[in-house]
């Protein structure tokens, strides 16, 4: 790509105005509009896909704060308010985003590899745009056509995780799971990097379609749930195998009462393994070997060294009595 076009075109604007902040709305298309870098699109191409994302992107509010000072970046879902919800001291959160954009990178991947990826989400017609960072990474965006969007943190997070499990995409940076993260804007030159952020491809029409991912999201939860109740049951067993007497009674319910309240279960895949730890050491007065052999029957990945060094520290942190 030409770095005399990004030059030409940083001149035509101010810095503020390079910054777009993503709306994020369901759009009518009036015209296809797409640009390949790997197709040798040309300069017009390019210019007419830069007009576009600033469209679909365009600032409704004006950017705040020093996240921006360079323009480098763009919200990856719209704002639904300029002023921050109830309980948050500023606007850029998941609460107050739309929820129809999912943003894929990979830091620990060649670039080489990384256009590989590319190139395959291209050729399933799901790739809306991908932009490199102007340091180790492509920027992936995928938006979601659905007749039910998502409404909450759990729902966005499980349709992050449904579409890289549809489209075959794994060992991507898990901190993108956030509907209200920054991502690179295109057009944009990256002063400590010395380098454009460069738009590689763009398509206004391509889209991620799924009506009923909910079905799915709703058959996880009502399986975790279960898993969550059954794991928890065969802590107490274990608890009773140790033989601890008034204390196995006390913890065990301790742990259904607060199983009831769904203190255990962080909605993803296991019960709060923190707080099970600090009820089995302060309220059960059990050794770090005793909660290691209640969790076992419990916990995935046991042959983890990393898994019991992270339990003995929560076993280390957890205040005595």
């Amino acid at each position: 790509m030409s770095g005399f076009y990004f030059a030409d075109l940083a001149k035509k604007r101010t810095t503020r105005a390079s910054v777009f902040i993503s709306y994020g709305q369901k759009y009518p298309v009036s015209k296809s509009i797409t640009y390949n870098k790997f197709a040798n699109d040309n300069i017009e191409k390019l210019h007419e896909a830069m007009e576009d994302i600033k469209e679909r992107y365009g600032s409704k509010w004006g950017l705040w704060g020093e996240d921006n000072k360079n323009g480098e970046f763009n919200v990856l879902n719209n704002l639904l308010s300029n002023t921050p919800p109830e309980g948050y001291k500023v606007a850029r959160v998941m609460a107050n985003t739309k929820k129809l954009r999912f943003l894929y990178e990979w830091d620990n991947m060649s670039l080489d590899a990384q256009r590989i990826i590319t190139q395959d989400l291209i050729k399933k017609g799901v790739l809306q745009r991908a932009v490199f960072s102007g340091s180790k990474s492509i920027h992936h965006i995928i938006e979601l056509w659905t007749t039910r969007e998502p409404q909450n943190k759990e729902e966005y997070k499980f349709l992050h995780r449904f579409i890289a499990q549809q489209l075959n995409l794994t060992g991507y940076d898990t901190q993108c799971t956030d509907s209200s993260r920054l991502t690179r804007c295109p057009g944009v030159y990256r002063k400590e990097k010395g380098k454009w952020q460069e738009l590689i491809y763009y398509s206004n029409e391509n889209r991620f379609k799924s009506d009923d991912w909910y079905e799915y999201f709703l058959a996880e939860k009502k399986n975790n749930t279960t898993n969550a109740s059954t794991q928890l049951l065969r802590i107490i067993d274990s608890i009773k195998d140790l033989n601890k007497g008034a204390d196995y009674k006390f913890v065990a319910n301790y742990i259904r009462s607060e199983e009831k309240k769904g203190s255990f279960n962080d909605g993803n895949r296991h019960a709060n393994v923190p707080r099970i730890v600090a009820a089995l050491k302060m309220k059960g007065k059990l050794s770090l070997d005793e909660v290691k052999t209640v969790l076992e029957p419990y916990l995935e990945n046991l042959e983890n060294q990393d898994l019991w060094i992270s339990i003995e520290k929560l076993y280390n942190g957890a205040e005595k009595d």
